[in-house]
């Protein structure tokens, strides 16, 4: 069974299915990362997520997060993989019409 995040309640029609995120990520990233990877990046990514609860934020702002969390764990990763696999996540979420990039400047 496929956990379905609802991260715009005005656009049901298109719910995000977190295995299919995690495939496509898997898929795209530049990087060769593990599910469980994956996994520790995208609950990271969720918890800012619905933090701002509609508001508007760059790239930059979920890549920052996810990166001094994974820090503050103590799970040392490359700035870039974050940067690269919060990418493809927000990547897959535009395509289901659920985030609109906007420029970081």
């Amino acid at each position: 069974m496929n956990r379905i995040m609802d991260f715009s309640p005005e656009n049901n029609s298109n719910p995000i299915s977190v295995s299919e995120m995690k495939e496509f990520v898997i898929q795209n990233t530049k990087y060769k990362i593990t599910e469980n990877q994956f996994e520790e990046i995208e609950i990271i990514f969720r918890e800012k997520w619905n933090e701002l609860a509609g508001q508007f934020a760059c790239r930059s702002d979920f890549n920052a997060y996810v990166y001094d969390k994974m820090q503050y764990q103590g799970k040392f990763v490359m700035q870039d993989l974050i940067e690269d696999v919060v990418g493809k996540i927000l990547d897959y979420m535009e395509s289901k019409g659920q985030y609109t990039s906007f420029s970081d400047n």
